[in-house]
């Protein structure tokens, strides 16, 4: 059976030629989204962590 579009998506971004449904699949990020309600959390996880600065402002959505 074909991959779904997640999975062509993923595999494409981690530089494989197919993932399946389960894998854990370390993949190069196009484009963070941080969602209004959940984001002040994110916010303080990243701190907590020592982070200073997101890797690239421009990649990052709110």
């Amino acid at each position: 059976m074909g991959m779904t579009i997640t999975e062509k998506i993923l595999a494409r971004a981690s530089s494989r030629r197919e993932v399946a449904a389960g894998e854990v699949v370390v993949a190069k990020v196009d484009v963070a989204m941080i969602h209004d309600f959940t984001g002040p959390m994110a916010v303080r996880s990243f701190k907590a962590i020592g982070a200073t600065r997101v890797w690239d402002p421009q990649r990052v959505v709110v």
